[in-house]
């Protein structure tokens, strides 16, 4: 019965050859953008007077912060309450490129060096306009009504 050896070579063979060609896939949903990465690394915990922004005493008033984050902050008033956002944009997910707000009007920034627009006004800084794919970095905002003070941190 030397027969009996080949369908064992066989079926191991087999065996091997499906356990190699399958691929491990990365979800889609992973926030892999160095960007991203950086800017959430970077301590961020700074306190904002609207005194000091008076563009931030409407709803839908947009204003930025410099020498905060790695690009500054961008800083948005909905109905809702205030967003920031990191300034830097995640494009190719370097800090070499800024996004800076083009539009009172549109409630969006867009990146003066690819031309990628970002929404603000709906709190989630998702890009409408490629190349970017990734969304703002988002720092936590919370609002203290009693001392009229934004308080930012990440």
């Amino acid at each position: 019965m030397p027969y009996l050896k080949y369908p064992v070579f066989f079926v191991l063979l087999a065996i091997c050859l499906i356990g190699f060609s399958c691929k491990k896939s990365t979800p889609q949903n992973v926030q892999n953008n160095a960007t991203i990465v950086q800017a959430t690394n970077t301590p961020v915990n700074i306190q904002v007077y609207l005194s000091a922004h008076p563009n931030l005493n409407v709803v839908g008033g947009i204003d930025t912060i410099s020498n905060v984050g790695i690009r500054g902050i961008i800083i948005y008033h909905a109905s809702s309450g205030f967003y920031s956002y990191e300034r830097a944009c995640t494009y190719d997910g370097t800090t070499s490129k800024t996004a800076k707000i083009f539009s009172y009007n549109t409630f969006s920034a867009k990146c003066k060096l690819c031309n990628s627009v970002f929404t603000l006004a709906d709190g989630t800084g998702n890009p409408t306009q490629t190349p970017a794919t990734y969304a703002l970095k988002q720092y936590a905002t919370a609002f203290d009504a009693s001392s009229n003070i934004i308080h930012i941190t990440n």
